[in-house]
C-alpha cells in the first residue's frame, strides 16, 4: 500500500464547498477507541471531513488514532488523541485530495500498541467517480 506523499494535500484545516454528496456519516469503534465523521465529497479527487471526533474509551494508558483510507491505494495522515482515557479530540474540517480519482473512503480507528487493535468502517462512495 502506498502512503500518501507529495501527491496528496495533507489533511488540514480548510473549508470545503457544500454539494449534493454531503453528509455521509461514518463511524467505527474498537476496544479502546471510537471515531465519527461526516464525509463531504467535493469532486472526483477531493473530500472534506466535517465534525470529526476521536475518543479514547480504553482505561489502558494507550493512545488512539484514526486515518481515512482509499482502500488499496492511499492512507491519509494519521490523527491522534494522546490525552488519555475518556477524552475526545475534535476537528471541525479536514480536507484531503490526491492526483487522480478517489472512488471511496473508509475510516480506520486504532488503539496504539505493539500490535495495534484497529477497526475499519463501511465505505463512503464518491458520487463524482463513475
Amino acid at each position: 500500500m502506498v502512503t500518501a506523499s507529495a501527491a496528496v494535500t495533507a489533511l488540514g484545516l480548510m473549508p470545503g464547498a457544500a454539494h449534493a454528496a454531503d453528509n455521509d456519516r461514518l463511524t467505527t469503534s474498537t476496544a479502546g477507541a471510537a471515531v465519527g465523521l461526516t464525509v463531504d465529497w467535493t469532486g472526483p479527487s477531493s473530500f472534506t471531513l466535517r465534525n470529526v471526533y476521536l475518543k479514547d474509551t480504553g482505561n489502558d494508558g494507550e493512545s488512539v488514532y484514526f486515518y481515512v483510507s482509499y482502500p488499496g491505494w492511499w492512507d491519509f495522515k494519521q490523527r491522534w488523541n494522546k490525552n488519555g482515557y475518556n477524552t475526545t479530540v475534535s476537528w471541525v474540517r479536514l480536507h484531503g485530495s490526491i492526483r487522480g480519482e478517489i472512488a471511496r473512503l473508509k475510516v480506520k480507528v486504532c488503539r496504539d500498541k505493539i500490535r495495534d487493535n484497529c477497526k475499519l468502517s463501511r465505505a463512503s462512495d464518491n458520487p463524482y467517480v463513475h
